[in-house]
């Protein structure tokens, strides 16, 4: 129930490319929405019902990885000589952790309660809970490039572009094979909107501009 406010008690799913803003997004707009965002957070709980090292998993976030390469995650924090303890033997298969992540988020709305969900697929695991706004931030690569090399102060703009390009493929083989959908397509979301055109504030303007149009279905006529 939102008691007659719009802004009460709303869900709002945000997938993004790389490096264009959407978790700044997300963590201004659940501040004004008075909700929970959760990104990270998703993935420490679907660690702990896994009963598996949230630092292991995060090598795997959002990405399809081989059993190899699940190895090399696995041992990424250090090797058997310095202490490292293995982690819980089999891992988890990437349906799995989407699946435990899935709960999570479920979890996480349960109730009536409001959040923003950061990536994870959320937009295709809420997709038939009533009243959520899904959103999909883009930009131009070469607008991502500059901002990735502004937040860790990269001087190599062509190992920038690399990594925006490199985590663009891997989220979208990982969505692709978790849900089925293609990652990019327009018609699986309410809003698309491309973050380099009037900044990263004013996209969460205009998230909660759509969220109390929707909200008050007898504004727009009012406003007619």
């Amino acid at each position: 129930m939102t008691d007659g406010n719009p802004l009460k008690a709303r869900v709002v799913t945000i997938e993004r490319m790389t490096a264009c803003g959407g978790l700044y997004i997300g963590i201004r707009l659940a501040a004004r929405l008075g909700v929970p965002c959760l990104d990270h957070e998703i993935l420490v709980g679907a660690a702990r019902r896994l009963r598996q090292d949230e630092k292991q998993l995060a090598n795997r976030d959002e990405r399809v990885l081989s059993f190899g390469q699940k190895l090399l995650a696995a041992f990424s924090a250090g090797t058997p000589e310095n202490d490292f303890a293995p982690p819980p033997f089999p891992f988890p298969e990437d349906e799995e952790l989407f699946t435990a992540e899935a709960q999570i988020i479920r979890n996480a709305v349960r109730g009536g309660a409001g959040a923003v969900i950061i990536g994870h697929g959320g937009a295709s695991i809420l997709k038939e809970l009533p009243g959520v706004v899904r959103v999909f931030c883009h930009a131009p690569l070469p607008d991502r490039v500059r901002r990735l090399m502004s937040i860790y102060s990269l001087s190599e703009e062509h190992e920038a572009r690399r990594a925006v390009e490199e985590q663009d493929r891997s989220r979208e083989r990982y969505l692709r094979a978790v849900t089925g959908r293609d990652w990019k397509e327009p018609g699986q979301y309410d809003l698309s909107i491309n973050t380099a055109v009037c900044g990263m504030d004013a996209v969460a303007d205009v998230i909660l501009e759509y969220i109390r149009v929707t909200g008050d279905p007898g504004r727009l006529a009012r406003a007619e």
